[in-house]
């Protein structure tokens, strides 16, 4: 809304003010209520008037242009009012995040009159319909009623109030302060609003530009001190972009690294394929992970690089950024490991292989000095050969499960087949079929999808949890055991549920470890490794194991894998509570 004068009377008329400081829009006009009667009733300019408003105007642009912040656009107003009109003071406030008008810039005024004149609001933030208000004299004024002391003090007669205006409605005034009762003139009053609308517009680019500046200032920050190397290469290969973290790493500069491609700073055969890998993501429009080996002068980096298309407005892909993880050092840990666990590997299949036939013979030279000697020896001595026996025996069933555990470990490296879980509940139930039927365990199986597992390594797992289940049954009890499945995300979780001894609660972490029994070798054999042969196996695919236990009331073992990468369906051969124990 604006003013134009008609019969004398300030009117506000849907309208803007044009860059020159022009009036257009609808002449339907509604009184303002600051309206007053204009005593020079001037209708129109002449034309030295309309000379030093555009000089006034065109000064104004030129000072904007040359402004590097909100106070440098504040002070350019200041002057502007000051040459343009016959204010003697003048100064802009602007409102903050509380709805407050702040000073942001004036010219002789004291500190006290810019306090007290702070709460004076003509209009609330964000007002649309905002006027100029006009206080040709403020001695009788109701509005300014309390702040009469401050203004009789700062000796200010008369005032007007321009509204500085965005998109998003009033977000600050100008104010004309004069020292005598004044009238306000058509061409004063177009000036002041001319002048409003060219401020309004340098303040919107300003704060976007500083709002831009502090976007870059920021990027330029995380760019700069992140640990990562990142490169940005247009569609012919050359940076356009690179972080401190990959000049270091080349001792370059900025300025070294502008307009250059990777043939300036690797050999060919690296270039080649850096360059094939950008092109790739060029042909793909996706982003694409590599493993990349640079040489660098202190050696060979290995990186996991993350290449992302970058589009233009239309689409186009126009460059690739490139976002470097160096893992050289993970790679040499992971290298170091690696030969680590061969050694021990190879050391624990030594020492498994080596220990198998001292301990064969012990028990078979014992077992033959009972037959020869036995007669003749007292009880104490055919006691202590005993001993020699079953130690040496249970000494070779821990060397074959250690064997057994690390074999679990042993992983091919070929690819793996999906594999339905019927036929690792088929394996274990047959290795298994003498246990089965001489203790009358009943086994319901439900329905069995399939997973990324090898068939061996399934067999593993249904074994030595039936075996356990069998093994650990009441006195007196046939083991009744159910096995089932369940979907969970990409994962499918199977359980194996007993009715037998139960496990203790603290002890429901133990019973993975290796070589941990819960039990006197006497009450129940085994050598405590088939559960952490299970945890081996899982931890492998990615799953996990846990048990849920209650002593007196069974055990379930539950334990995840991974299902096929396609959409993974439960057969239908399996059904639901079949009992497979015949």
């Amino acid at each position: 809304m604006r003013l134009l004068i008609e019969n004398g009377v300030w009117r506000s008329v849907a309208s803007k003010i044009d860059p020159a400081g022009e009036m257009s829009g609808s002449s339907k006009a509604r009184e303002s209520t600051s309206t007053f009667n204009h005593q020079r009733r001037t209708r129109s300019l002449s034309p030295e008037i309309e000379h030093h408003r555009l000089r006034i105007l065109y000064e104004l642009l030129y000072d904007l242009t040359k402004t590097h912040s909100l106070e440098d656009v504040y002070e350019s107003a200041i002057s502007a009012l000051l040459a343009g009109t016959d204010a003697g003071r003048a100064s802009i406030r602007i409102f903050d995040d509380d709805g407050i008008l702040r000073f942001k810039a004036w010219r002789d005024l004291s500190s006290d009159f810019r306090e007290a004149l702070t709460s004076y609001v003509p209009w609330p933030k964000g007002a649309v319909d905002a006027l100029p208000v006009l206080k040709p004299g403020v001695g009788r004024d109701k509005d300014l009623a309390p702040f009469r002391d401050a203004l009789a003090c700062e000796d200010v007669s008369g005032m007007g109030i321009i509204p500085l205006i965005s998109q998003n409605g009033v977000f600050g005034t100008f104010d004309l302060l004069y020292r005598q009762p004044h009238s306000f003139s058509d061409n004063e009053v177009i000036v002041a609003q001319a002048i409003a609308y060219h401020i309004s517009s340098a303040t919107e680019k300003k704060k976007a530009a500083i709002q831009l500046a502090e976007v870059a200032r920021r990027r330029e920050a995380i760019l700069e001190s992140t640990n990562v190397s990142i490169v940005v290469k247009d569609a012919s290969g050359r940076y356009t972009l690179v972080n401190r973290r990959f000049r270091r790493l080349l001792h370059i500069s900025k300025q070294q690294v502008a307009g250059k491609t990777d043939y300036d700073f690797f050999p060919r055969d690296v270039a080649d394929r850096l360059r094939a890998n950008d092109e790739r993501v060029f042909h793909e429009g996706q982003i694409i992970e590599f493993e990349e080996e640079i040489p660098y002068d202190d050696g060979i980096h290995t990186y996991i690089s993350e290449k992302i298309p970058l589009r233009s407005a239309e689409g186009q892909i126009v460059a690739v950024c490139t976002i470097a993880k160096d893992i050289t050092d993970q790679k040499k840990a992971d290298t170091a490991l690696r030969r680590a666990n061969r050694s021990l590997e190879q050391f624990a299949y030594s020492v498994s292989h080596d220990l198998r036939e001292p301990t064969r013979m012990m028990v078979a030279f014992t077992q033959l000095l009972q037959k020869c000697c036995g007669p003749r020896l007292d009880a104490q001595a055919n006691k202590y050969m005993e001993f020699i026996v079953g130690g040496a025996l249970q000494m070779q069933n821990l060397i074959s499960g250690l064997f057994d555990f690390l074999e679990s470990g042993n992983i091919p490296n070929e690819q793996i087949v999906p594999v339905n879980c019927e036929s690792g509940v088929a394996g274990a139930k047959d290795i298994l079929k003498g246990a089965i039927e001489k203790t009358g365990a009943h086994i319901i199986v439900g329905p069995m999808p399939s997973v990324e597992v090898r068939g061996f390594h399934l067999i593993q797992l249904f074994q030595n949890l039936i075996g356990n289940a069998i093994k650990y049954a009441k006195a007196g009890v046939s083991p009744r055991i159910s096995i089932q499945s369940e979907r969970e995300d990409n994962m499918w979780r199977f359980s194996v549920s007993d009715n037998g001894i139960g496990i203790p609660l603290e002890h429901h972490d133990q019973v993975f470890g290796l070589f941990k029994r819960l039990h006197a070798r006497g009450e129940y054999r085994g050598t405590g490794i088939g559960l952490a042969i299970c945890r081996n196996i899982v931890d492998w695919y990615g799953g996990r194991i846990w048990v849920e236990s209650e002593v007196g009331h069974g055990s379930t073992f539950f334990f995840t894998l991974p299902g096929p990468r396609e959409a993974t369906g439960v057969s239908g051969r399996c059904q639901q509570h079949k009992d497979v124990s015949d």
